[in-house]
């Protein structure tokens, strides 16, 4: 009979945690998110995608290779 008690109050503090944990998760998605808008709309750009690479001529590294000259 104890191990009976015990695992019904350690099944039932298991998903307290499982509840508390998940009520956590969304809480902090939603503030990282609204941080994340917050940054875009100060910078006026997507910030959180990442660009290509960006090739240079060796002779003038302020010039940027079309694809044509690939």
């Amino acid at each position: 009979m104890s191990n009976k008690l015990a695992l019904e109050l350690l099944f039932k503090n298991r998903n307290e945690l499982v509840q508390l944990k998940r009520k956590m998760l969304t809480r902090y998605n939603k503030e990282i998110q609204e941080i994340e808008s917050a940054i875009e709309s100060l910078a006026g750009k997507k910030v959180w995608q990442i660009e290509g690479d960006i090739a240079y001529d060796d002779e003038s590294p302020d010039y940027i290779k079309g694809s044509f000259e690939e």
